[in-house]
């Protein structure tokens, strides 16, 4: 104006770890925004996909293998990938061989 001069302020710059991304870009009139990413409950979920610059994670519901053995745990899950369930062996019904082990959780 004719009797106060601009102020410029510094760009905020969202943090470089991904615990925030770029949700509005910076303008000549308007700071950038920054929000933070969802957190993936580790008990429940896993991340989908991974959060970018200007992009939030995905976080996907873990498998849950059947309760009543039809299969296993083969692989569990990390923070990046879902757990996977395989069938168990299902001995043959003619008695041509027997089950020496049952299966558990996450064994066949």
């Amino acid at each position: 104006t004719a009797t106060s001069d601009r102020v410029c302020n510094p760009v905020t710059v969202c943090p470089v770890d991904m615990s925030a991304y770029e949700t509005a870009a910076p303008t000549a009139t308007s700071d950038r925004v920054c929000t933070p990413t969802t957190v993936c409950d580790p008990a429940t979920q896993f991340e989908s996909t991974p959060a970018t610059a200007t992009s939030d994670r995905s976080c996907s519901n873990l498998t849950q293998c059947p309760v009543d053995m039809s299969a296993f745990e083969s692989q569990p899950p990390t923070a990046t990938s879902d757990r996977v369930c395989t069938p168990t062996t299902v001995c043959p019904v003619d008695m041509s061989a027997y089950e020496s082990q049952a299966p558990t959780a996450t064994s066949d």
